[in-house]
């Protein structure tokens, strides 16, 4: 019983590694793929996000607050005006118009967020250039997660796995038996 309760702490903490490394790493790789902004540019009455560069497929989200952008190419940037801008806006996902809280699918190339109103403090834009990599990043953190709590919880066990009691008795009787 001693080698089990050992064995299974030795193997809990063999998961409890494995967790924290998988953990550490999808939080990090994830972390360079995703951008975060909160810096709008005035550019005579239309604000904009930082340009946002995309190199594959990627998400774009906005959040923070009651306020909508539009989103469009940088190059059309030069084009567009408050009477034309839903001719060169990109549709967000599950939506016909841009709304609070807003997601974007796009292909590569530039990008601004656009507003005709000046956005408040605690709007965020983020964005990551490789959706398809970025989502297999965090599941890659969840595994790890999951790894962790499923070790900790095996590691309980492990230490609360107690050798039955055996009087001295049994073990005289059990020793003269197998002679």
């Amino acid at each position: 019983m001693r080698r089990l309760r050992k064995d299974i702490i030795k193997k809990s903490l063999i998961i409890l590694v494995l967790g924290i490394i998988l953990a550490v790493a999808g939080i990090s790789l994830t972390a360079d793929y995703l951008k975060v902004g909160t810096d709008y540019i005035d550019r005579s009455g239309i604000y904009t996000s930082t340009e946002i560069n995309i190199t594959g497929n990627g998400l774009i989200n906005v959040e923070g607050g009651n306020f909508s952008f539009y989103l469009i190419k940088y190059s059309d940037m030069g084009s567009i005006s408050s009477n034309n801008i839903e001719n060169f806006s990109l549709k967000p996902v599950n939506s016909s118009r841009p709304v609070p809280g807003v997601e974007f699918l796009v292909p590569s190339g530039s990008y601004l967020l656009v507003s005709f109103m000046n956005p408040p403090s605690g709007i965020i834009y983020s964005y990551a250039s490789h959706e398809g990599t970025f989502t297999a990043l965090g599941i890659v953190l969840l595994v790890g997660i999951f790894l962790i709590g499923v070790s900790v919880i095996i590691l309980i066990i492990g230490l609360l796995v107690r050798e039955k009691f055996k009087p001295p008795e049994e073990e005289i009787f059990k020793e003269q038996n197998s002679d």
